[in-house]
């Protein structure tokens, strides 16, 4: 991959100029999003294996928020006047709920 990269970046085409801006879109999408993804090529040939891979990360991620939100629940429920039922714990875990998936839709 480094020596594509180093190849792509030195050759002076329009070849070589039309490879810089996938690459420069790639990267740029995986630098500001964690991820990049070949869309036609899993709307089209159905990305073999990777699209059973890709549901497969994107659950064990879901998994993973909500141990994150238990562990906001187990620490909440610590402090000395937690009262489950109270409309104050209510709209905590409603508003933290709330930001959590306005974060995790970003």
């Amino acid at each position: 991959m480094d020596m594509i990269l180093a190849i792509g970046y030195r050759v002076r085409s329009v070849r070589g100029v039309q490879f810089r801006n996938y690459a420069t879109t790639i990267l740029k999408e995986y630098l500001i999003k964690g991820f990049a993804m070949d869309d036609e090529r899993l709307k089209n040939l159905g990305g073999g294996n990777y699209f059973k891979e890709l549901l497969d990360r994107i659950r064990d991620i879901r998994s993973s928020e909500k141990v994150f939100y238990r562990q906001i629940l187990d620490l909440f429920s610590t402090s000395i006047d937690y009262d489950s039922k109270s409309e104050e714990a209510r709209n905590f875990f409603a508003t933290v709920q709330n930001k959590m998936h306005y974060a995790y839709s970003k």
